[in-house]
Protein backbone atom coordinates (compact mmCIF):
# COMPACT_ATOMS: atom_id res chain seq x y z
CA UNK A 1 0.00 0.00 0.00
CA UNK A 2 2.81 2.78 0.99
CA UNK A 3 4.40 1.72 -2.62
CA UNK A 4 1.01 2.49 -4.27
CA UNK A 5 0.92 5.82 -2.45
CA UNK A 6 4.40 6.65 -3.40
CA UNK A 7 3.77 6.08 -6.29
CA UNK A 8 0.39 8.17 -7.07
CA UNK A 9 2.52 11.15 -5.33
CA UNK A 10 5.54 11.20 -7.87
CA UNK A 11 2.59 10.57 -10.84
CA UNK A 12 0.93 13.87 -9.16
CA UNK A 13 4.39 15.53 -8.69
CA UNK A 14 5.12 15.01 -12.12
CA UNK A 15 1.95 15.77 -13.76
CA UNK A 16 1.76 18.88 -11.64
CA UNK A 17 5.37 19.57 -13.12
CA UNK A 18 4.47 19.32 -16.45
CA UNK A 19 1.20 21.25 -16.01
CA UNK A 20 3.28 24.12 -14.78
CA UNK A 21 5.84 24.21 -17.90
CA UNK A 22 2.65 24.02 -20.18
CA UNK A 23 0.87 27.37 -18.33
CA UNK A 24 4.67 28.82 -18.83
CA UNK A 25 4.34 27.81 -22.34
CA UNK A 26 1.00 29.10 -23.01
CA UNK A 27 1.71 32.69 -21.43
CA UNK A 28 4.32 33.04 -22.90
CA UNK A 29 2.99 32.19 -26.50
CA UNK A 30 -0.34 34.44 -25.72
CA UNK A 31 2.82 37.22 -25.72
CA UNK A 32 2.91 37.01 -28.99
CA UNK A 33 5.30 33.31 -29.22
CA UNK A 34 4.29 30.58 -30.86
CA UNK A 35 4.13 27.69 -28.46
CA UNK A 36 5.22 24.88 -30.82
CA UNK A 37 8.04 27.00 -32.10
CA UNK A 38 9.07 27.65 -28.28
CA UNK A 39 9.09 24.59 -26.83
CA UNK A 40 11.49 22.76 -29.88
CA UNK A 41 12.96 25.26 -32.12
CA UNK A 42 15.64 28.50 -31.87
CA UNK A 43 14.39 31.76 -33.23
CA UNK A 44 16.84 32.17 -35.94
CA UNK A 45 16.75 35.61 -37.25
CA UNK A 46 18.71 37.99 -39.92
CA UNK A 47 21.02 40.74 -38.93
CA UNK A 48 18.43 43.49 -40.56
CA UNK A 49 15.92 41.36 -38.01
CA UNK A 50 18.40 41.74 -34.54
CA UNK A 51 18.37 45.33 -35.24
CA UNK A 52 15.25 46.37 -35.17
CA UNK A 53 14.22 43.67 -32.24
CA UNK A 54 16.57 45.50 -30.09
CA UNK A 55 14.54 48.37 -30.43
CA UNK A 56 11.89 46.84 -28.97
CA UNK A 57 13.20 44.14 -26.84
CA UNK A 58 17.22 44.54 -25.72
CA UNK A 59 18.97 41.20 -25.09
CA UNK A 60 22.51 39.44 -25.52
CA UNK A 61 22.96 38.28 -29.31
CA UNK A 62 24.01 35.28 -30.21
CA UNK A 63 25.82 34.69 -33.55
CA UNK A 64 26.43 31.26 -34.76
CA UNK A 65 29.06 31.63 -37.80
CA UNK A 66 28.91 28.32 -39.92
CA UNK A 67 29.62 27.26 -43.23
CA UNK A 68 27.78 24.95 -45.55
CA UNK A 69 30.82 22.24 -45.64
CA UNK A 70 31.15 22.44 -42.10
CA UNK A 71 30.72 19.03 -40.75
CA UNK A 72 31.13 20.26 -37.16
CA UNK A 73 28.82 23.22 -37.86
CA UNK A 74 25.70 20.11 -39.14
CA UNK A 75 26.68 18.25 -35.56
CA UNK A 76 25.76 21.36 -33.40
CA UNK A 77 22.85 21.35 -35.36
CA UNK A 78 21.73 18.41 -34.60
CA UNK A 79 23.20 17.56 -31.41
CA UNK A 80 23.58 20.83 -29.37
CA UNK A 81 21.02 22.97 -30.70
CA UNK A 82 17.84 20.19 -30.42
CA UNK A 83 18.50 20.12 -26.78
CA UNK A 84 14.96 21.19 -25.36
CA UNK A 85 16.74 23.40 -22.49
CA UNK A 86 19.32 24.97 -24.56
CA UNK A 87 16.24 26.20 -27.07
CA UNK A 88 14.29 27.42 -24.20
CA UNK A 89 17.51 28.88 -22.48
CA UNK A 90 18.81 30.59 -25.97
CA UNK A 91 15.04 31.64 -26.74
CA UNK A 92 14.45 33.33 -23.60
CA UNK A 93 17.88 35.09 -23.11
CA UNK A 94 19.07 35.87 -26.66
CA UNK A 95 18.57 37.19 -29.99
CA UNK A 96 19.87 34.77 -31.96
CA UNK A 97 21.58 35.26 -35.50
CA UNK A 98 22.83 32.60 -37.71
CA UNK A 99 25.26 33.51 -40.39
CA UNK A 100 26.82 31.92 -43.38
CA UNK A 101 30.31 32.67 -43.32
CA UNK A 102 30.30 32.50 -47.25
CA UNK A 103 27.30 33.82 -47.68
CA UNK A 104 27.33 36.35 -51.10
CA UNK A 105 24.08 38.46 -50.75
CA UNK A 106 25.41 41.94 -49.06
CA UNK A 107 24.75 42.38 -45.32
CA UNK A 108 23.96 45.23 -43.92
CA UNK A 109 24.82 45.93 -39.99
CA UNK A 110 25.38 48.77 -37.40
CA UNK A 111 25.81 51.46 -40.59
CA UNK A 112 27.84 49.71 -42.17
CA UNK A 113 27.31 47.06 -45.43
CA UNK A 114 29.09 44.11 -45.87
CA UNK A 115 29.69 42.08 -49.00
CA UNK A 116 31.45 38.73 -50.59
CA UNK A 117 35.17 38.45 -51.15
CA UNK A 118 36.02 36.02 -54.02
CA UNK A 119 39.04 34.24 -52.62
CA UNK A 120 39.44 30.91 -55.23
CA UNK A 121 36.98 28.12 -55.11
CA UNK A 122 35.65 29.56 -51.56
CA UNK A 123 35.06 33.53 -50.48
CA UNK A 124 33.83 35.26 -47.52
CA UNK A 125 31.13 37.91 -46.62
CA UNK A 126 34.03 40.51 -44.80
CA UNK A 127 31.35 40.36 -41.82
CA UNK A 128 33.13 37.16 -40.74
CA UNK A 129 36.55 38.13 -40.28
CA UNK A 130 34.91 41.29 -38.55
CA UNK A 131 33.18 39.12 -36.23
CA UNK A 132 35.80 37.09 -35.67
CA UNK A 133 38.53 39.56 -35.89
CA UNK A 134 39.90 37.73 -38.63
CA UNK A 135 40.53 33.76 -36.76
CA UNK A 136 37.91 32.31 -39.17
CA UNK A 137 37.08 28.83 -37.64
CA UNK A 138 34.00 27.18 -37.61
CA UNK A 139 31.66 26.88 -36.31
CA UNK A 140 32.23 29.66 -33.93
CA UNK A 141 29.16 31.90 -32.03
CA UNK A 142 29.83 35.37 -31.22
CA UNK A 143 28.36 36.88 -28.37
CA UNK A 144 27.02 40.53 -28.59
CA UNK A 145 26.23 42.84 -25.80
CA UNK A 146 23.06 44.77 -25.94
CA UNK A 147 24.72 47.60 -27.87
CA UNK A 148 25.61 44.89 -30.43
CA UNK A 149 29.63 45.44 -28.59
CA UNK A 150 31.22 41.92 -29.22
CA UNK A 151 31.32 40.59 -25.65
CA UNK A 152 33.54 37.39 -26.78
CA UNK A 153 33.80 34.58 -29.30
CA UNK A 154 33.47 30.48 -28.78
CA UNK A 155 34.90 27.96 -30.87
CA UNK A 156 34.23 24.65 -31.97
CA UNK A 157 32.11 21.95 -31.21
CA UNK A 158 30.32 22.17 -27.35
CA UNK A 159 27.34 20.45 -26.32
CA UNK A 160 24.59 21.92 -24.64
CA UNK A 161 25.59 22.01 -21.22
CA UNK A 162 29.10 23.42 -21.94
CA UNK A 163 27.87 26.24 -23.95
CA UNK A 164 24.74 27.01 -21.92
CA UNK A 165 28.02 27.17 -19.46
CA UNK A 166 29.67 29.28 -21.60
CA UNK A 167 27.02 31.48 -21.78
CA UNK A 168 26.48 32.00 -18.17
CA UNK A 169 29.94 32.73 -17.23
CA UNK A 170 31.97 35.54 -17.48
CA UNK A 171 34.74 33.87 -18.90
CA UNK A 172 34.20 34.49 -23.21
Amino acid sequence: MKMLNLLACLLLSGASLLTLQGCYYEAKAEKGGNLEQMQQELNWVSFAEVENLQKKDPRRVLVDVYTDWCKICKMMDQQTFSDPDLIRYLNENFHLVKFNAEEKASISFQGKTYRYLERGSRGYNELAPALLTNSMAFPSFVVLDKEFKKEGVIKGFKDASSLRMLLESDQL
